[in-house]
């Protein structure tokens, strides 16, 4: 990791009595964990039953400095140095090990748990320790299989793929959209290892050429729960429905805001080709 973009100031450590891995700088922490089948003896007595929650192996060091390539070297010969603690340009390299009979499968989860302080991101792992990780993850499922059927529109006789190629379409939008109206350009990584940057911005052409197509594709007003439009959760206080869609109030606004900066300065940009 290199917490807040650069390497400097970095701290990895492990910690026994949580049997975990910290990264921290600052005001920003991160938690690593991972669950294996068999509950023992060591586990604290509200551990999800049937469950050993904790690392079995570890080691934290140095990467990029003094030629040293990172911990995953350590990782190559099946065994950790258990190096405990190391500062600056730091990584780790964590294991867990579960034995796979010939014709079946196990199951191992991870997770890294992320806030601002050891706190919280103890907090975290204690919720995940007690509720199983799987928990979380079928709570996710859940959510977005409830918020694609509440917009589901009358499909009438397309083709299955096309339906599902909708609902993915739904999806990948919505996670591009933060909660206040940023439409990102895009979150691949193939310029972050060529010229260490990503296009994670918010871009008035992007946006206005993203939130132009949703507009066009979801026409109608905008509807507010007042109105009668069902979100998908109670949890969220406020949000509309644009044409089928729900989505947080500032999205819906900033849509068309965003459209509009675009709009404006592709005018801007042709009188100047002119």
């Amino acid at each position: 990791m290199n917490i807040s973009s650069h390497e400097v100031g970095d701290t990895a450590y492990y910690e026994p009595e949580r049997r975990s891995v910290y990264h921290y700088k600052g005001a920003r922490w991160f938690l690593v964990n991972a669950a294996t089948p068999g509950k023992q003896a060591t586990d604290a007595r509200d551990t999800v039953e049937g469950w050993h929650v904790g690392l079995q192996q570890w080691a934290c060091g140095h990467k990029g400095v003094n030629n040293l390539q990172g911990t995953w070297k350590d990782a190559e010969d099946g065994h950790l140095s258990g190096n405990p603690i190391a500062q600056g340009s730091v990584d780790s390299t964590v294991a867990v090990h579960v034995r796979v009979k010939p014709g079946e499968t196990q199951a191992a989860y991870y997770w890294i748990a992320v806030g601002t302080n050891f706190e919280e991101v103890t907090r975290i792992n204690r919720s995940v320790r007690h509720r199983g990780p799987w928990s979380f993850l079928d709570r996710t499922a859940a959510y977005w299989k409830l918020w694609l059927a509440s917009h589901r529109p009358d499909f009438a006789d397309l083709p299955g793929d096309i339906v599902r190629l909708y609902q993915l379409s739904l999806l990948v939008i919505r996670t591009q959209v933060d909660n206040d109206g940023a439409i990102i350009a895009a979150n691949d990584s193939d310029i972050a290892s060529a010229v260490r940057d990503t296009y994670s911005y918010m871009w008035p052409r992007d946006g206005a050429l993203v939130a132009h197509r949703v507009l066009v594709a979801l026409p109608g007003r905008v509807y507010t729960q007042a109105d009668g439009g069902a979100l998908p959760d109670a949890a969220v206080p406020r949000s509309r429905i644009v044409g089928r869609v729900a989505v947080p109030v500032a999205v819906a606004d900033r849509l068309r805001a965003v459209f509009r900066i675009g709009r404006m300065a592709l005018r801007t940009l042709r009188r100047r080709l002119a």
